[in-house]
């Protein structure tokens, strides 16, 4: 039987058969087999001060991961690279599936900072304007940094 019209107001609940919702054709590049909503802890690598993080949220679709976060550095001086670490999803094993995000907020000195995901792993890499990796120490002591981040997951 085919369904040509949800009704909005009806939820649709598709339970755990492995059942999916098929967008526009046939097949499985249409199908929307996975959503999920939740929180994630949010943490830096080989960071030297006490991480202070809150508002860390994803959405999944399908295979794309869509992460929102803030991080606070205390004041510790520290010179390794500004890595944010423990997203909900390894990212993609395709390099071509790599991507990354963009503050929504920050108060630190540099400008146009972005950020970068690498290939299986769970790492976000933090980068000035320029693309030289920022250090902890280069952001700024007691600095906070808010963002968004897309990837893909296999």
């Amino acid at each position: 039987m085919a369904i040509t019209r949800l009704n909005y107001t009806t939820d649709i609940d598709l339970g755990t058969n492995s059942l999916a919702l098929l967008l526009g054709g046939t097949g499985s590049v249409n199908t929307l087999d996975d959503y999920e909503e939740g929180t994630w802890t949010l943490g830096l690598e080989a960071y030297a001060g006490t991480v202070s993080s809150s508002v860390t949220r994803y959405t999944k679709i399908g295979r794309l991961v869509v992460i929102v976060g803030r991080v606070n550095l205390d004041g510790t001086a520290d010179a390794d690279d500004f890595q944010i670490n423990g997203l909900p999803f390894t990212v993609s094993t395709s390099s071509s599936n790599v991507f990354g995000g963009y503050p929504t907020y920050s108060n630190s000195a540099q400008d146009q900072i972005t950020l970068l995901t690498s290939n299986n792993n769970t790492v976000a890499s933090v980068y000035s304007k320029n693309g030289t990796a920022l250090t902890y120490d280069s952001f700024g002591a007691s600095k906070q940094l808010r963002f968004m981040l897309m990837y893909f997951t296999d």
